[in-house]
Formats: C-alpha cells, sequence, structure tokens
C-alpha cells in the first residue's frame, strides 16, 4: 500500500515538504559512525545450521521459486547466474567462539605458531582444535592456508569451503544457496543456469577463488566481471538464445585488453577498495589509509574518490591532459569510457572514429564512424567509411556507403567510377577465393585498387603475387605506382 501510494504525486509533495522541514531522517548517535554494511544487517551472527539460518535459505527459495514461476507463467526466458565469492583470500569476518577449553588453548598456540611462520606445528594445534569444536570459521580457514601452501589443494579447499559457510556475518553465501539455484534453474524450462564458479574456479590458482578475481569478500574485479559476462555469453549461445556471426567473436583475453577503462576508473576503484577495507567489517579499528596522489591521474582520482570533483569532469581533464601530450591511445581510451557512460551521444563514435584513425587502428576507426553514420548519417560520414572499408579490403562492406554517397553526393567527385571499380574488386575476389594462386587475378585486383588510389590494397595484392613470383613484371609495376600513391 504504501509503494502505491509514493507514487501519487500528491503524497510525493507532502513527502518532500516533510523532508524539507526536519531534513530528512538522522541516525541515532551511536550509529552515525557506523558504515552501511554495519546498518544493514540485522544479526551480525548467525550460526551455520541454526535455526535462523535454515529461515534465510528457505526464504531465499522461496523469493526465487515465486520469482522464476511468474517468469515461466509469462514465458520469458530466464539466464541466472550462481554464486561465487572469495575463499582463499579472505578471512572470515565472524567466528563462533567455544567455551571449550581444549579449543581455546589448541586454537590460540596455532595463531601464534602460524604468525612465527611454524607452519608444521601450527597445523598439529589448529587440528588439534578442530577434533575439540569443529565449527570455528577461522581455525578452518587457517587450516586451507596450511595445506595450501604445502600443495594440499584439494584438501585446501574444502577447508577453506567449509570456513566461509561457517562464517557467521553472512555476507558471503553458504553453499546451500548455490544447491537452490541449481535446482531451481532444473524445475523450470525457460530458466538456464550461467555457471559463473565453474569459469571462476577454472580460472584460479587451483580451483580456488581469491584476490585474483575478487575486490573484498564478493564484489568482482575488472578480470572477475569480464570472466562473469564470458560466462553470460557463453551460456546465451549455449541456449541457442543469440547467434553470433562467425569471426565476430571476441576472446576473453581480447575482453580484458581492450576494456575501456581508464587509469582514474582503476584507481578510483583501488582508492574506494582500501577504504571501505579500513572499515567493519574488515577491521574493528577505523584507519585512516594513505592514497598515492603524485600522478595528474592519481590527483583526479582522488578527488572524484572523496567527491570533490564529478566523474564527467574528471574525465575531460584527463582527456584533455592526453591530448596535450599527444597520447591519443589513452585520450581515446577516455572517449571509449565516456560513450560507455552515454552511448547515445553521436559525437564521442565520431572522436572515437578521429582518434583511432590517429593512431592507424582503421578497424575501430570504421566501427566507430559506423555507428556515428546509422545514428545521424551525412555524406562525409559514408565518404569515410567506403574508403576505410576499400583500406582494409572489405568491399562489400563498402558498398552501402559508396551506396549512400552517390545518392548524396556534395561534393564535386563523380564516385561512379568507383562503384565500378569496387563491384569489379568484389567479382575478382570470389574468383581469387578459388585459386590463390591465380597471379593474373591477384594482379588484376592489385590494379584496380591502385586505379581507385587505394594504396593498402593495391601494395597488398602486388606482394601477394611477388610472393609468389618475385620477378613478376606486372606486380612489380603495379607496385611502383601503388608507392607512388598520397
Amino acid at each position: 500500500t504504501i509503494l502505491n501510494l509514493r507514487q501519487l504525486k500528491l503524497v510525493q509533495l507532502m513527502t518532500n515538504i516533510y523532508t524539507g522541514i526536519t531534513g530528512g531522517p538522522t541516525l541515532p548517535k551511536g550509529e552515525q559512525k557506523e558504515t552501511l554494511m554495519q546498518r544493514m544487517v540485522a544479526s551480525q551472527q548467525i550460526p551455520y545450521q541454526s535455526a535462523l539460518y535454515k529461515r534465510g535459505g528457505e526464504q531465499f527459495r522461496a523469493n526465487m521459486d515465486q520469482t522464476l514461476q511468474t517468469l515461466s507463467d509469462h514465458k520469458i526466458p530466464v539466464f541466472i547466474s550462481n554464486l561465487v565469492s572469495n575463499e582463499k583470500d579472505l578471512k572470515p569476518f565472524i567466528s563462533i567462539s567455544s567455551q571449550n577449553t581444549s579449543f581455546n588453548n589448541n586454537y590460540n598456540k596455532g595463531v601464534k605458531a602460524y604468525n612465527a611462520n611454524d607452519l608444521p606445528s601450527a597445523l598439529n594445534y589448529f587440528n588439534a582444535a578442530n577434533n575439540a569444536y569443529p565449527d570455528h570459521a577461522a581455525c578452518n580457514y587457517y587450516i586451507g592456508q596450511i595445506l595450501f601452501k604445502r600443495g594440499n589443494y584439494i584438501a585446501a579447499k574444502a577447508a577453506f569451503d567449509k570456513a566461509r559457510n561457517l562464517d557467521a556475518l553472512r555476507f558471503r553465501a553458504p553453499d546451500e544457496l548455490n544447491d537452490i539455484i541449481d535446482q531451481l534453474t532444473k524445475k523450470y524450462i525457460n530458466t538456464h543456469l550461467v555457471d559463473t564458479k565453474t569459469a571462476f574456479e577454472a580460472n584460479s590458482d587451483h580451483h580456488i577463488i581469491g584476490d585474483n578475481l575478487i575486490l573484498e569478500h564478493v564484489h568482482p574485479n575488472l578480470a572477475g566481471y569480464a570472466l562473469m559476462s564470458d560466462a553470460f555469453y557463453e551460456s546465451l549461445k549455449k541456449a541457442d538464445f543469440i547467434t553470433v556471426p562467425k569471426g565476430s567473436e571476441i576472446s576473453y583475453p581480447q575482453l580484458l585488453r581492450d576494456m575501456p577503462i581508464t587509469k582514474i576508473d582503476s584507481l578510483t576503484g583501488v582508492y574506494k577498495m582500501v577504504n571501505l577495507k579500513s572499515n567493519w567489517p574488515f577491521t574493528s579499528a577505523n584507519i585512516k589509509p594513505n592514497y598515492p596522489v603524485k600522478t595528474p591521474e592519481e590527483q583526479l582520482a582522488y578527488q572524484v574518490t572523496f567527491k570533490n570533483i564529478s566523474w564527467a569532469d574528471a574525465m575531460d581533464q584527463l582527456y584533455n591532459y592526453y591530448i596535450n601530450n599527444k597520447d591519443i591511445a589513452n585520450a581515446r581510451k577516455v572517449v571509449e569510457a565516456l560513450i560507455l557512460e552515454t552511448p547515445q551521444e553521436e559525437a564521442l563514435y565520431e572522436k572515437a572514429a578521429n582518434l583511432s584513425g590517429a593512431i592507424k587502428d582503421y578497424h575501430n576507426t570504421a566501427a566507430n564512424f559506423a555507428i556515428s553514420f546509422h545514428m545521424a548519417p551525412n555524406f562525409d560520414k559514408a565518404r569515410n567509411l567506403f574508403v576505410l572499408y576499400l583500406k582494409l579490403d572489405d568491399p562489400e562492406d563498402a558498398m552501402p556507403y559508396l551506396d549512400y554517397a552517390i545518392k548524396n553526393n556534395t561534393s564535386s567527385f563523380n564516385l561512379t567510377p568507383v562503384m565500378q571499380y569496387v563491384n569489379s574488386v568484389i567479382t575478382l575476389k570470389k574468383t581469387y577465393a578459388s585459386d590463390t594462386t591465380n597471379t593474373a587475378i591477384i594482379n588484376n585486383i592489385a590494379d584496380t585498387y591502385a586505379k581507385m588510389g587505394n594504396k593498402d590494397g593495391a601494395l597488398k595484392y602486388a606482394n601477394k603475387t611477388l610472393k609468389l613470383d618475385k620477378n613478376n613484371k606486372g606486380a612489380l609495376a603495379i607496385l611502383t605506382t601503388a608507392n607512388s600513391i598520397k
């Protein structure tokens, strides 16, 4: 009822007036220094397999079941991921303590030996403690660490899993939730499991997920998010939900390399993580961390992190800094980041295209000009595109833009001969595809490109002939002509 009432303009007006008068809700004095993570936790200790723990699992199952049932009733395809978290590199937040004297004595000795790097003694103490009281999360975590360092990875993973399940602060999902997700995806035909967990384990050291893919306890880092997106992508393909043209895919390593993440974005993430980990539940003390702020990127990232300037203003300053220093590649990365933020801005694609051209990345030049053209077509973009595609030896992709340029010609150039040349190249390339050793055909393609003024295309095919026949007179003559093209 409250949610429905909030849709009414009168209720919204009354709420705004009330908030304006009172200044909004204020926290009790004891809670003002607490982090959002502290305030959102109703109960900081939920013991493993306790009544409250089981209620949580039942509630999760009921909510997910009802949601998936509704989507199934409407025949909506669903792709749902299982859950991942940091197992190896995050000590449990809260361990349920024990009054068992044997456990406490052995556990304390184990911690002391572990800190002194006496791993054999530490393992003996921790095993003895675990035998006396097997439900202590941190004890199992220490056992996992020692087993991992000893190379016993299967036993280490089991210990880490147990430590995560026993962690009484329920910020990381226990195994039962993934079991529920798996069961529900089998219950509904339209629901597909995205096995992110297996993907993360396959890309983790000895199949144990840690800091390599997770920032803190549950949130992936850049590599983790890229891997998660790849898992969804592969699942969509496997279910025949999408079809992908051959040759248009990019690999996971390429995705990692080409993500438009600026140094400001990365540093802002680092600063926020350092700030987060200096507070509860990662530490009981409120620590003031130090941040490097020497380079322009570091200074801008610091200002963004602590709200002195907006992200958009920082990107603008960073772009100008790179342009002034003739760092075109990083300037383009800034523009690509802006495109992700505002994909409807046509001018950004044109700017990205021009920057790509400046560093001779013609594939990205064409890709960005194509998007810009489809958002706001004009003759100049069409001309740039058909020239680019011919430069890339892709005459078929050049044709639509050449056709548009001819129909909307605002220049004094006669483009009809170019259309004839392009049609000729398309026909010749089909013949070449069935006989790649026919030097006459290859020379014909090279010569046609040269007549168009396409230096790159002419050189490409002239050199193909010379690889087959280094003294071929026709190819040598075309090579001379092509090298004279400006």
